[in-house]
């Protein structure tokens, strides 16, 4: 059992496709095929269940007992070494201040060995300084259009409606023919929200208030007769802050989808900690984000009712 054998089957773990771990490791997906059996053949047993014509994969029973065993010797390995590794982090602010705080805390109290860099952009900034590797991973709400970039979705979420509670003559479901886009805070919520506000508003209208950061909002909203969209995890923090009521949209906009984007030239790409650090960030996508916009009920106002919150 050679580096790359453990290698590949590592990124299997995380993609579970094998033209998509060809592309990560910069390989020919006949290698990966082949190092795969390889692995098996030493091993005496079917790791994994290929469907025949696609590049998906799903682990057998023992490949599923040889993958937690293998990532734990990773890990283990990981926390053991003395090196010390280094990650500069670049998001959108609304990611780095509403959802992944968790996250963070989990790396810098579990990983000490580990120094994590976290910086905010806005799109443009983030684009930027990804492609001059100022930046080692970027969370984005965009996807980046670039042969050199490598673009993995993580999770999305909904886009719901918020006023203050103090001015709030809406429905559950609220129309957005009936809204006054002259009272509106406008965020850019990802591309398809944009074409979404273009629909139902016009190429012509122009927002009264722009906003650049989604914690304006709440600045914005209180005791104001103003409206906004937000993303799920801003409008649950901003409910649960007091004073904010949260309804659906009857035409709803598109979700908002989290991007992971990193240079296809960028070092890191080939170093344990990347591998590690993407595997702490899945394991937290899957176990608390996916979650974490599935009880909405608890914190969208409805009128008669209020909002369990």
């Amino acid at each position: 059992m050679n580096y790359q054998d453990m290698e590949i089957f590592l990124s299997l773990v995380t993609t579970h496709n094998i033209s998509r771990t060809a592309e990560l490791l910069y390989l020919a997906q006949s290698t990966v095929s082949h190092r795969l059996k390889a692995l098996e053949n030493e091993l005496g047993c079917c790791l994994v269940e290929r469907n025949k014509g696609k590049s998906s994969i799903t682990f057998t029973e023992r490949g599923k007992a040889f993958k937690w065993r293998s990532v734990q010797l990773e890990t283990n390995d990981f926390k053991s070494t003395d090196e010390q590794l280094y990650i500069t982090l670049g998001s959108v602010d609304s990611y780095s201040a509403y959802i992944f705080p968790a996250f963070y805390r989990k790396i810098f109290t579990e990983h000490p060995n580990l120094h994590l860099t976290i910086k905010t952009y806005q799109i443009a900034g983030l684009f930027r300084n990804l492609a001059n590797q100022t930046i080692d991973i970027g969370l984005s709400s965009h996807s980046m259009s670039d042969a050199g970039i490598l673009n993995t979705t993580l999770f999305s979420e909904p886009i719901y409606f918020l006023c203050s509670s103090q001015n709030d003559p809406y429905p559950e479901y609220v129309d957005v023919q009936t809204l006054d886009p002259g009272l509106e805070l406008f965020f850019n919520w990802s591309a398809d929200y944009q074409s979404w506000h273009q629909y139902w508003f016009g190429l012509l209208v122009n927002p009264r208030i722009t906003l650049d950061k989604a914690s304006l909002i709440r600045q914005y909203l209180l005791d104001s007769p103003y409206w906004a969209a937000a993303s799920a995890s801003v409008a649950r923090n901003l409910v649960l802050s007091g004073s904010i009521h949260c309804h659906r949209f009857l035409q709803a906009p598109p979700e908002r989808t989290c991007y992971r984007i990193i240079s296809r030239e960028n070092q890191l790409l080939y170093h344990d900690a990347y591998r590690f650090f993407n595997k702490e960030l899945d394991d937290f996508v899957n176990s608390r984000i996916a979650t974490m916009f599935r009880n909405d009920y608890e914190w969208v106002y409805v009128p008669g009712k209020g909002a369990r919150f």
